[in-house]
């Protein structure tokens, strides 16, 4: 049995790219970092960076401050981090209300069958429960960093993490679910408004916005033509403000709906307020509130 074609495509000019040595027809060659193609506009400024670290050290506090999230937390229901009285009863009723879980139940229901991509995969929260589906994953993000601690935590090549307790202070914990076999998910590094995968491809495309909406607008429309007819969109943003919004009041991101509509999809699902509970240390918590959506490509007799 032959192996499947990757969907990869050259970011610059759509060309498909070879799988063996990341090149276009017309001889433009992206370069590897770690096992990781850097399918950018500008591969160099990762080439030109310092050396990634290597895996056992890729997940200590330098790499959080940084401005990387830790590889374990993201990953835990709010009912696992703990906390007391009322706001730990709080964060035991999120299971089913945080913005990952919504926008996976809209998959459930209007993504037709076929790969997924996930946009912005952060340390691969979204990753984890889309190679759950049963689905082939691919997933991008601009960060180096946080695509390979996608990879080394989800396979199993990373299976703890340091968690800050205090400023200073940190604790291993265990990454908290068996790994993902890799053999149904392909990375790279990539830049959210220039994708590099072919067009019309994937059944589900996740595009991940939050904790910054910056690029946002630029790139569902990179997004959306990555789908196949029929296929659906999903995105969580985050809100400007930590505070819960007021009835009626503005709209965290202005233009969304706007981009989408340009984009020529439909929206299927909208959800404001949905909770996000960003853990910083033992007992510290921020709790950010996201705009979640689902939009469809018509298609194929679908509307």
């Amino acid at each position: 049995m032959t192996a499947p074609t990757l969907l990869f495509a050259c970011p610059m000019s759509g060309e498909p790219l070879s799988e063996t040595d990341w090149t276009t027809p017309s001889g433009r060659t992206y370069p590897v970092l770690d096992g990781i193609p850097i399918l950018t506009s500008a591969p160099g400024l990762h080439t030109n960076q310092p050396r990634l670290p290597e895996p056992g050290d890729l997940a200590l506090p330098t790499d959080i401050r940084r401005g990387i999230p830790d590889a374990v937390t993201p990953h835990q229901p709010p009912a696992a981090m703990g906390a007391p009285g009322m706001f730990g009863a709080w964060l035991r009723t999120l299971t089913r209300k945080l913005p990952a879980d919504r926008v996976l139940e809209w998959a459930t229901r209007h993504a037709p069958d076929g790969p997924c991509l996930d946009v912005g995969c952060g340390v691969g929260q979204m990753v984890l429960k889309m190679a759950r589906t049963g689905r082939v994953v691919y997933a991008c993000d601009a960060s180096a960093d946080a695509v390979r601690l996608t990879r080394d935590t989800l396979t199993g090549r990373l299976r703890r993490a340091a968690v800050p307790t205090h400023r200073g202070g940190y604790r291993w914990m265990p990454f908290p679910y068996p790994p993902i076999s890799g053999d149904d998910l392909h990375l790279c590094i990539a830049e959210p408004d220039l994708l590099p995968f072919r067009q019309a491809s994937f059944a589900w495309v996740h595009l991940d916005a939050f904790p910054v909406l910056d690029g946002l607008h630029r790139a569902i429309p990179a997004a959306a033509a990555c789908l196949v007819p029929g296929g659906l969109l999903t995105i969580a943003t985050a809100y400007d403000s930590e505070n819960a919004p007021i009835l009626h009041a503005e709209e965290p991101e202005s233009g969304t709906r706007d981009a989408i509509d340009a984009a020529g999809l439909l929206t299927l699902e909208d959800e404001l307020a949905v909770p996000a509970v960003v853990r910083e240390y033992d007992r510290g918590y921020r709790v950010l509130f996201t705009h979640c959506m689902a939009a469809r490509r018509p298609g194929d007799g679908v509307s």
